[in-house]
Formats: structure tokens, C-alpha cells, sequence
């Protein structure tokens, strides 16, 4: 595929939820990070709570789809830096969504 087939969305950046998105998922994964760091003192309920709204985030930023470049860009941001944290199978999930989006946009542009 040439690179002007492929149709970028014109929609206002601004609109596209991702980067809010993202922003929750980094929240979460940093709640849960510090509540496992110091499991003797938290009870496993909270832990698991907290698990619980890191996997719901996640699948938040995975099946919204990005409507502007911004949310495109925000998806792969977040794909690589989570790799820093270990998180290489989150940032494979990710990049697979990025794609996902991409392929869209060539088929029906946002």
C-alpha cells in the first residue's frame, strides 16, 4: 500500500478519548504496582481490587478504537513505555490495537 492510500482521520484530537484513557490505565498499573510492593501490609482484597480496575483499563485502551492521530500516537507511546515496566505482553496487545485501528481507517476513515 502506498502511503497516500491510506486515509487519515480529520477529526479534532482533542475528541479522541485514548490519551484520557491511557492516562487512567498508567494510574491503575501504578496503584497496583505500589499495593503488590507491600503485600504484607495490604489485605489481598485490595490487591485484588485494584488488579481488577488495571485489567478493566487496560481492556478500556484495547478496544477503543483511536479516532485521531493523537490517540494513534497515545496507544504507541504507551506500547513503549511500558516495555521499561516489564509490561512486553501488554505492549505486543497494544501495537496489535494500533494496527487494528490503522486497517480500519483505510477501510472507513473516522
Amino acid at each position: 500500500m502506498t502511503a497516500h492510500a491510506l486515509k487519515f482521520p480529520s477529526r479534532d484530537g482533542n475528541t479522541d478519548p485514548l490519551p484520557a484513557l491511557i492516562a487512567r490505565l498508567w494510574a491503575a498499573f501504578f496503584a497496583s504496582c505500589e499495593l503488590t510492593a507491600h503485600t504484607d501490609d495490604v489485605s489481598k482484597e485490595i490487591i485484588t481490587r485494584a488488579d481488577a480496575k488495571e485489567r478493566a483499563a487496560l481492556k478500556a485502551v484495547l478496544t477503543t478504537p483511536a479516532t485521531s492521530m493523537n490517540g494513534l500516537r497515545a496507544k504507541l507511546r504507551f506500547a513503549v513505555e511500558i516495555i521499561d515496566h516489564g509490561g512486553d505482553e501488554w505492549s505486543l496487545k497494544v501495537i496489535t490495537s494500533a494496527l487494528d485501528d490503522l486497517d480500519s481507517w483505510r477501510e472507513s476513515p473516522p
